[in-house]
């Protein structure tokens, strides 16, 4: 897989990760889901989102 190819997909899954969160946190404020139900998730969509923009911003600097 090229870095350019990788660069799209790592992009595509943090803007669903993103967009996963706020849906969540849309949910929570119609009190859809409980603040324990919420909490528990929201903090592994986030969690999981930032580790991708860790390694993707690692990827990029390592080949400058």
């Amino acid at each position: 897989m090229s870095y350019t190819h990788h660069i799209v997909l790592c992009s595509a899954s943090m803007a669903k990760l993103d967009e996963e969160s706020e849906e969540l946190h849309q949910k929570f404020l119609e009190k859809d889901i409980d603040l324990p139900t919420f909490v528990q998730k929201y903090k592994k969509l986030r969690t999981t989102y930032h580790k991708q923009a860790l390694l993707h911003l690692a990827g990029q600097t390592s080949l400058c």
